[in-house]
């Protein structure tokens, strides 16, 4: 059986009555770096808004960026991949969204 080493200190609450206990006198060390960038960042969020006749041979629909809030339409699978493709370029550049391709 482990035996954790442990010291006794008062309660900070328990000042009148000098109770006791008991705690560990060793602590875990371990240094935590917090990345300010978010594996997942906000201005890379997406409301997908599909049409009600769309198939899966057939998609169509709207994406609509979050922070921006620009919004594309797409007519097909491939025009839906170039949309976040032209928003992530755009974005990244740190340009002005306000060219909606067609």
């Amino acid at each position: 059986m482990y035996r954790i080493p442990t010291e006794h200190g008062p309660f900070p609450y328990d000042q009148d009555f000098g109770c006791d206990y008991a705690y560990a006198s060793f602590v875990a060390t371990t240094v935590m770096t917090l990345n300010p960038e978010s594996k997942y960042p906000n201005r890379r969020a997406y409301v997908l808004k599909m049409r009600s006749d769309s198939k899966p041979g057939a998609l169509a629909g709207r994406l609509e960026n979050l922070v921006t809030g620009e919004q594309r339409e797409f007519a097909s699978g491939g025009e839906l991949l170039e949309s976040i493709a032209i928003d992530l370029e755009v974005n990244a550049g740190g340009r002005s969204t306000d060219a909606t391709p067609k």
